[in-house]
């Protein structure tokens, strides 16, 4: 009889347990529910940011995100040509582009301003931009020289580098190249060189007495280099 006593007290201490345990649970249940709640959000939201990009094309997560040129410069860069005229030899430079980020980033190029024998020039007026399907090369066309920008890759690897080379050519004779007419025997591309040739050698003039500090370039490009988190 003593050890069935015994066992009903203990059951009863369970179920009385059990009971306040329930009684503590209900009372909180709300505030359990919201800390549940907040964990969960808190997990999730960070699973978000580390995995999206906001909308203005920023990288919304922490991994290295530095694009940079070796000039140190990261969104404007120019290419310059002191003297430009008819028979030169070939211009040519180049920038290196280093990605020192953990993501492959695209290279889109914009032409910002040309200057031309110290005039600003105005595009689909004076010169055009037309740009290779793959976005490798750039040519800057509606001169009697050739203006062009490559790289071999507009897409820089994580880790990596590209390099963008400039290139101006300005043959003494351009009366053979595509688009040249002749009428009353007088080639249209010869009559574009002797303009350009006289305007360069105007602009020569101009800048010989002037103090080194104070002389322009013949030939002024600014581009406008932007990155984009590769696809």
């Amino acid at each position: 009889m003593k050890d069935l006593s015994n066992k009903s007290e203990v059951v009863k201490k369970d179920e009385k347990k059990k009971n306040l345990f329930m009684i503590i649970l209900k009372k909180h249940k709300i505030s359990l529910i919201l800390i549940l709640f907040l964990s969960f959000a808190s997990v999730t939201f960070a699973w978000f940011i580390y995995n999206r990009t906001v909308g203005l094309g920023l990288p919304a997560h922490i991994k290295a995100w530095d694009v940079y040129l070796n000039t140190k410069e990261t969104e404007n860069y120019q290419f310059t040509i002191s003297s430009l005229y008819p028979g030169m030899p070939d211009a040519t430079d180049s920038v290196n582009i280093y990605n020192d980020g953990e993501i492959d980033a695209d290279l889109e190029i914009y032409v910002k301003s040309v200057t031309l024998f110290g005039e600003v020039q105005t595009e689909n007026v004076d010169y055009t931009v037309n740009v290779s399907q793959d976005g490798s090369t750039y040519n800057i066309e509606g001169y009697p020289f050739s203006i062009q920008f490559s790289l071999d890759n507009s897409t820089i690897v994580a880790g990596d580098h590209e390099e963008l080379t400039f290139e101006s050519v300005w043959n003494y004779d351009n009366t053979n190249e595509p688009g040249c007419t002749v009428t009353n025997g007088v080639n249209s591309c010869d009559l574009i060189d002797t303009d350009y040739g006289e305007r360069s050698a105007e602009f020569e003039d101009s800048q010989a007495d002037l103090p080194e500090s104070e002389k322009q370039s013949s030939l002024i490009i600014e581009l406008d280099l932007r990155f984009s988190q590769a696809a």
